[in-house]
């Protein structure tokens, strides 16, 4: 019997907590009565989402303020868990951040930045429990990575490359686990979060609210289903970007960032 996700009783971490999609995922995983630890760089804002978690289910919702991005972030968190005495059970690596324009008008800080919230972060995240999950026969990860994975990105080629990275990670870990870690490599395409703007895009029109995609993926996780590519659109994607040159689907995807960025 293949490895499933999360069930209840089970106590979830999930970063980038306090908005967005990790918000959607924290809420879908109270409705399920799992415990939680939430994560993210705005203590207010998480402590509201943990409010609200305990009103549809949580088992319990803990806080924990961290900034993922600057250097020992990942293990300052692990260090903050581990003194609260928390055990646990699933991990769940959503933090994330976006920037839209050349590569070249960027600087080696904010490169370092994005590998270290998007690369580096999900690896010692799960590293630190993994080997406590192997001991129990059980654990689970969900790695929320994107549409972007399957093709390059000009005009947001790092953060592009970073998701590319993690669902070919995730998935190999998938593999290598597969005995008993429940492993799910999420995929969506753009959210109407907030992301885009926050990246110097646009919305693109009509961007699915991250509600549905979080139901889609909490349900796919707890089945032990490995890789999720929601909508019809994103698995057109995913099929266009096996099927076409690499360098017909990053012309394609810089008309679609610099028609955004006009907006």
């Amino acid at each position: 019997m293949k490895p499933r996700g999360p069930a209840r009783g089970w106590t979830v971490l999930v970063t980038g907590a306090s908005a967005g999609l990790g918000r959607c995922l924290a809420l879908e995983l109270a409705r399920r009565g799992c415990g939680l630890g939430l994560t993210g760089r705005d203590r207010g804002r998480l402590e509201s989402v943990a409010e609200e978690c305990l009103a549809v289910g949580a088992d319990f919702a803990r806080v924990f303020a961290a900034d993922l991005a600057v250097e020992g972030g990942a293990e300052f968190l692990i260090g903050e868990v581990s003194a609260s005495g928390l055990v646990v059970d699933a991990l769940v690596n959503n933090a994330g951040s976006g920037r839209a324009g050349p590569w070249s008008d960027s600087s080696s800080q904010i490169d370092r930045a994005f590998v270290r919230l998007l690369v580096d972060t999900p690896l010692t995240l799960t590293r630190a429990w993994l080997e406590e999950w192997r001991n129990r026969g059980r654990g689970a990860l969900l790695n929320i990575s994107s549409t972007g994975a399957f093709q390059p990105g000009p005009q947001t080629a790092v953060y592009y490359a970073a998701k590319a990275f993690l669902a070919s990670w995730s998935l190999a870990l998938a593999r290598e686990e597969r005995a008993w870690l429940a492993v799910t490599t999420l995929c969506p395409g753009a959210l109407k979060t907030g992301f885009s703007r926050a990246a110097g895009k646009a919305d693109i029109p009509g961007a699915p609210l991250p509600e549905k995609t979080a139901r889609t993926a909490v349900r796919a996780w707890v089945r032990g289903q490995r890789l999720v590519v929601p909508g019809w659109t994103n698995q057109g994607l995913l099929l266009a970007s096996r099927l076409l040159p690499p360098t017909w689907m990053a012309a394609g995807v810089e008309a679609v960032q610099l028609s955004l960025k006009k907006r």
